[in-house]
């Protein structure tokens, strides 16, 4: 054959290294690719599925220029079929996964950290939440049973207060926190018509 304008055209590679001063171009430097000549080898068996996680996975296939088998890109079961998870390569309703906990529980991670139950993933199932400080959410707590406590109380119990000359506030447990508060504020002119808040009572003028 011809000489610099070129040698066969290698299989699958971009093309053949031109030949000599004039005869045919072989083995590496120009022949026909074959086998492992291709620069590849499979990465998988044909129609084989894996899971990337619980949402997504990948199929077997020949996705770009060479001829090997490569994993595809990652599909979501979520996206595809909501409601499913990935199992074995498979997308399936209501399987591979199982509650961590009961829905609406809180637990302690630490004394400051808790976590709630909830669905935080791309699967069906109930799990725990990521971690929520209570000393950053609620300053000067601290986590028992799964709640934040550790308050100081407002007042003294049995307490009252004029909050102005109509309106006054008793102590108590008005939340959700085991400390005493000041109540809302109580009119004595509507639950008294005439009295005036003195001391924290309702007194006549």
């Amino acid at each position: 054959m011809g000489g610099g304008s070129g040698g066969n055209p290698g299989t699958g590679g971009s093309a053949g290294a031109p030949g000599g001063s004039g005869g045919t171009a072989t083995g590496g430097s120009g022949g026909t690719a074959t086998g492992g000549s291709a620069g590849c080898h499979d990465d998988c068996t044909t129609g084989s599925k894996s899971c990337v996680d619980s949402d997504l996975y990948q199929e077997c296939g020949n996705f770009d220029a060479d001829p090997c088998l490569d994993w595809s890109q990652n599909y979501s079961c979520s996206t595809s079929w909501p409601g499913t998870v990935c199992v074995n390569g498979y997308c399936v309703t209501g399987s591979g996964c199982s509650d961590d906990c009961t829905a609406g529980a809180k637990h302690c991670v630490d004394g400051d950290n808790y976590q709630e139950c909830g669905n935080f993933d791309a699967d069906t199932c109930l799990d725990w939440s990521q971690n929520y400080s209570c000393s950053t959410s609620w300053p000067g707590t601290v986590c028992s049973n799964g709640y934040c406590v550790g308050c100081t109380d407002d007042c003294a119990p049995g307490a009252k207060h004029c909050v102005d000359g109509d309106n006054y506030q008793e102590c108590g447990d008005f939340d959700s926190d085991t400390c005493l508060d000041w109540s809302q504020n109580y009119s004595c002119s509507t639950s008294w018509p005439g009295t005036v808040c003195s001391n924290g009572y309702c007194v006549n003028p």
